[in-house]
């Protein structure tokens, strides 16, 4: 087996893209957000998924970061509404932000779903009558995050950082998260919302900053916000001893002392299973993989494992019926 990876930045005018037609292998075409790679988390697991899984099963891999969502959305349209047809199966992984959701509802009933071209958007519950959707539940996963800052008795005022407050994958987390933690004995949960679906999860310098300010409001900062995250980790190696910082999507430890635990979606095994279920003829409508299918968890930080690991074990399952509940 071997493994072809071509990366294309997609600027505002879109060529049609041919790859290198090597064979006829399969190709599986992961298609980003701006600015997305180098976020240490989120899509970056989706990138390392998808070469792993393409060099075990001896597929072609395509990489597409735009310059622009439109510039994206140009680049799918091209490529999925053309009506031509593919001379090689291939499956578009479309990492599905905000950004991407006027493509979705413009074109999710007339994408290709055929033998050659499947389509997922990842992120989405629902991606119009053709496309196929994956998406990974955070609320079970924040409300044992929101029990266990609670078994933290350094731990009293939280605030939670979002990109967008908006966004309902978002509001989600940060409502799992406030429930678990709870707030009737005069405990506080501060939301600060970044207002930019798209940008605020690009926004790493100026929570760097915000963090001089929040240092003197909280014990604990949760960042709902992507990449943005990093400026917190940045002032917490710089600050040993200010507030604790939550890791969102992936395992953020090794960033700081202060990450207690880390609420990750291990995108790299889902999107392998995903091209799996492709390649065997397999591949669902609509999936919903949250804390209860492996692909969402809670880590506790090595550091505080002696605090934190009994705790978590005592959590784990009722935060699985919290969700079940919450997603009904």
């Amino acid at each position: 087996m071997y493994l072809s990876i071509s990366f294309l930045f997609v600027a505002c005018s879109v060529e049609d893209f041919t790859g290198e037609r090597m064979d006829n292998s399969p190709v599986v075409v992961a298609v980003f957000p701006p600015d997305a790679l180098g976020d240490l988390g989120y899509n970056d697991g989706i990138y390392l998924g998808v070469q792993t899984v393409c060099n075990e099963l001896g597929l072609r891999s395509v990489t597409v970061e735009p310059l622009s969502y439109e510039a994206g959305a140009e680049y799918l349209k091209d490529n999925l509404t053309s009506g031509t047809t593919a001379d090689t199966p291939r499956l578009f992984l479309v990492v599905a932000d905000a950004g991407y959701d006027d493509f979705i509802e413009r074109y999710g009933d007339v994408v290709p779903d055929d033998e050659m071209t499947q389509v997922v958007f990842i992120g989405k519950r629902r991606a119009g009558a053709k496309g196929h959707a994956l998406y990974l539940p955070m609320y079970g996963a924040m409300w044992e995050a929101g029990r266990l800052a609670r078994a933290m008795d350094d731990v009293r005022d939280v605030v939670v950082v979002t990109a967008d407050d908006a966004m309902p994958v978002l509001a989600e987390a940060r409502q799992g998260f406030t429930d678990g933690y709870g707030t009737d004995d005069g405990r506080k949960v501060v939301t600060y919302s970044l207002d930019n679906e798209t940008a605020g999860f690009n926004m790493a310098d100026a929570l760097y900053a915000y963090s001089f300010s929040v240092a003197e409001e909280c014990q604990m900062v949760v960042p709902l916000c992507g990449g943005s995250s990093q400026g917190f980790y940045r002032y917490n190696r710089e600050h040993p001893s200010s507030f604790y910082t939550v890791g969102i999507d992936a395992d953020m430890e090794r960033y700081s002392s202060r990450v207690p635990f880390s609420c990750v979606k291990r995108m790299d095994k889902a999107v392998a299973e995903l091209v799996r279920q492709w390649r065997g003829g397999e591949l669902p409508r609509v999936q919903s993989w949250g804390l209860a299918s492996g692909y969402v968890d809670v880590v506790v930080s090595s550091r505080y494992a002696g605090r934190l690991d009994a705790v978590k074990a005592s959590l784990h399952d009722e935060a699985i019926r919290k969700e079940t509940a919450y997603e009904k």
